[in-house]
């Protein structure tokens, strides 16, 4: 028995572009046609490391606010020029994320608030998403 036949498949894909995602299908494929197996489409993005991107966040003249922030995420947290902001995704389809003033009751300018957002593909990656996620 060949000890190669043990081990796990493994791939190599090289020319990705950094924090990209990408639509895999991934398809068995075997030394003979006829036993190819079926193709599957993976159910999200898988993105390239580091896997993370920021959106900026418009002005607002409430203490909250949703953003598209453009893709599904498991983690997004607030950086704030100036002040103190939450981000919270329950209750929201997975590309949006509610963004709420915390240190006041009231809205913030443009150019204060950025979400930063990790995909779910690299999360696992990045000491950041899994202290943001919680227990």
């Amino acid at each position: 028995m060949d000890a190669s036949a043990d081990a796990p498949p493994a791939c190599n894909i090289s020319g990705l572009r950094e924090s990209a995602g990408y639509d895999l299908r991934i398809t068995e494929a075997c030394t003979f046609p006829l036993s190819h197996g079926a193709s599957v489409t993976l159910p999200h993005p898988q993105w390239t490391l580091p896997g993370e991107w920021d959106t900026v966040v418009d002005p607002s003249d409430n203490q909250s606010a949703v953003v598209d922030i453009g893709e599904d995420s498991m983690a997004c947290w607030a950086l704030a020029a100036r002040g103190a902001f939450s981000t919270c995704g329950r209750g929201l389809p997975s590309d949006q994320v509610l963004v709420t003033r915390v240190d006041g009751l009231h809205g913030w300018p443009a150019g204060v608030v950025t979400v930063r957002c990790v995909a779910p593909s690299v999360a696992a990656f990045r000491e950041e998403a899994a202290e943001q996620a919680g227990p």
